[in-house]
């Protein structure tokens, strides 16, 4: 399609079942794209898509929201009891100190989370 990840290396994702479900039933996808420009081509800038939706819903959002998704997906499987190796390598990361500084909205007080945090870490 002509555009490269920043590290031009492609990932995949796994998402949950009721978000696959939720995106068949969304009309413009027809086998198409989520974000796509007026000519049908992936939108890449979608940082400025979620602002303006976002901006739009009244909804208060982050200088890069796509950014803020990162870190509550990498915090949501933590805390789902994913381990932080799993983590890593969904999240493109080749140094875990990265992907431990994704989970800084954990409560560090939280004795079962750090306990995974630290032995993930050994």
């Amino acid at each position: 399609m002509g555009f490269r990840t920043k590290d031009c290396e492609e990932r995949t994702i796994p998402v949950n079942d009721a978000l696959i479900e939720a995106l068949e039933y969304v009309p413009t996808l027809r086998g198409s794209f989520l974000f796509a420009r007026k000519d049908g081509k992936p939108d890449i800038h979608i940082d400025r898509i979620v602002k303006r939706v976002a901006k739009r819903a009244g909804v208060d959002v982050p200088t890069k929201p796509m950014h803020g998704f990162r870190v509550l997906y990498a915090t949501s499987l933590c805390r789902a009891g994913v381990d932080i190796y799993t983590i890593q390598k969904l999240l493109g990361h080749a140094d875990i100190e990265t992907t431990m500084s994704y989970l800084r909205a954990l409560k560090r007080t939280d004795p079962v989370l750090r306990k995974q945090v630290n032995a993930a870490a050994v």
